[in-house]
């Protein structure tokens, strides 16, 4: 007697990380193969490389079809989609100085998308604070950078205007003797 058995039905799961930010590319797919007739090795690429690492790493936001190839040389295929964080959203206000030549002016941010939270810089990056808004400015451009929970960053240029500078000319008249 001779008995032939075939191998165990292959089960495949996947798994992704997304990249850290929009447009980035460090997201990563991985697999859990079981069955079939181990070791397996993978192919992202329509078969052109194959490796025995069960998982993709330098991966942008995508659909990706990953195909398995058991020791007998049999083939599966299945497919991940990565997501990406969505893209830093900035709106801006300002509070001009009260009078012209004042440095109480203020400028405030509304920051949404990515991954929170944020933080706000103004000074090119040598200090961050977590506070939207910042004070006791002058009338000019600033440029103000954001950086999200990932590092992802992202700046916007706003410019606070002032009041115009009170012109007082005078004349007299020399009086007559």
């Amino acid at each position: 007697n001779i008995t032939i058995t075939e191998p165990n039905q292959v089960n495949i799961s996947t798994s992704f990380t997304e990249p850290s930010c929009h447009g980035g590319s460090n997201g990563s797919i991985s697999l859990n193969v079981s069955g079939a007739t181990a070791p397996y090795q993978y192919s992202i690429d329509g078969g052109i490389t194959w490796q025995i690492s069960n998982t993709f790493n330098a991966l942008a936001a995508g659909t990706y079809t990953i195909q398995i190839e058991d020791d007998n040389g049999c083939s599966y295929s299945t497919s991940e989609t990565i997501t990406q964080p969505t893209q830093i959203n900035i709106t801006t206000s300002f509070n001009e100085p009260s009078c012209f030549g004042f440095s109480d002016g203020a400028i405030s941010l509304n920051v949404s998308g990515a991954t929170t939270p944020y933080q706000y810089s103004i000074d090119g990056g040598t200090t961050w604070q977590n506070s939207n808004t910042f004070n006791t400015l002058t009338a000019g451009t600033y440029t103000i950078d954001i950086k999200d929970n990932n590092n992802c960053s992202d700046n916007i240029n706003i410019t606070i205007t002032e009041p115009n500078q009170v012109n007082i000319s005078t004349s007299f008249t020399e009086p007559s003797c």
